[in-house]
């Protein structure tokens, strides 16, 4: 676009677009942007894109549409840091951690210090299952304590919170648990860290304190499967199977697909000594559970059903 009036013109509709945004009128914001981008290419248009983008993801609640203007304004300019960084974000909203990386990769090459694209890394990874990867990271952060406090202000309980998970996931897990109370501390509303410090005192077999962390997690996110599926196994390894049976009940009908959930209540069907319930579970659990798990080789040297090892039904279901 080579005309001066209207470069002048798209600069007046991308300004007046900005000044809507800041006075939280979002649609009349969006209308000016609109209008600015139907000018065509420019220096500026990477820019305009880039904040119908943030319009789109923080104002106007149309995640997906955000991705596609991050997306644009990274085609013009990929140099865009806060942008592959934003777009990163979006894709972990939609679970899409591989790309997700792949953006704060991007944008960690592009500016190597700056903390939130540092702290977006390491989250990836942990979801990605790479802690070896993602604790030297957050491990570098804790020594730019003040710059790290500034910067991520309310959102500073996840550093502790992903830096809690990379190292009970690399086998530090007694060193895990401070990072986790600390992120409490930061967020009552930690859902992850009550959640794994529910895992940890379970495996510690402090029962009472793993029951209490559960309890909590629950209480912030009442439709997630996992702490009840928790606080069942920590009753199955205290053999309070009646207890246990509604817990893992309900991790069920919130996931019907939950194998694991089908193999506690199998557990707890034997400690029960109903074999008929027992039998149903681990046909289910078989049914559901991935192959390359090789799950009847684990049922076989499950301790939970060494007394039904010779029965006929579970011998016939195992071969």
């Amino acid at each position: 676009m080579k005309d001066k009036k209207q470069i002048e013109e798209q600069h007046t509709l991308f300004f007046k677009g900005l000044e809507w945004k800041q006075n939280g009128n979002y649609k009349e914001a969006e209308y000016y942007y609109n209008q600015a981008i139907e000018l065509g290419e420019s220096d500026l248009l990477a820019k305009i894109y880039y904040n119908k983008g943030i319009l789109l993801d923080q104002h106007l609640d149309d995640k997906k549409e955000a991705l596609t203007y991050y997306q644009k304004a990274i085609s013009i300019n990929p140099d865009y840091q806060i942008a592959w960084n934003n777009m990163g974000t979006i894709l972990l909203d939609f679970h899409q951690y591989k790309k997700a990386l792949d953006a704060f990769e991007k944008a960690v090459a592009l500016e190597p210090r700056e903390i939130f694209s540092l702290v977006n890394k390491a989250y990836a990874q942990n979801r990605l299952a790479l802690f070896k990867e993602s604790l030297p990271i957050l491990q570098s952060l804790l020594n730019r304590e003040e710059e790290v406090q500034e910067k991520l202000q309310d959102k500073l309980f996840l550093l502790y919170s992903e830096l809690g998970l990379a190292l009970l996931y690399n086998q530090k897990i007694k060193e895990s648990i401070p990072y986790f109370e600390k992120a409490i501390e930061l967020n009552k509303k930690d859902y992850q860290a009550y959640y794994n410090l529910g895992f940890i005192f379970d495996m510690l077999r402090e029962y009472e304190k793993a029951i209490t962390f559960y309890d909590k997690a629950i209480e912030i996110d009442p439709n997630d499967r996992s702490s009840y599926q928790g606080k069942g196994c920590t009753y199955i390894h205290t053999k309070e199977f009646n207890k246990a049976l509604p817990l893992i009940q309900k991790s069920i009908e919130l996931d019907s697909s939950n194998f694991e959930g089908y193999y506690n209540l199998a557990c707890i069907y034997a400690g029960l000594q109903e074999k008929e319930n027992m039998i149903a579970a681990l046909k289910r659990t078989i049914e559901l559970a991935p192959t390359q798990l090789n799950i009847k080789n684990h049922l076989k040297n499950d301790k939970d059903f060494s007394t039904y090892a010779t029965d006929p039904l579970f011998i016939e279901l195992m071969n």
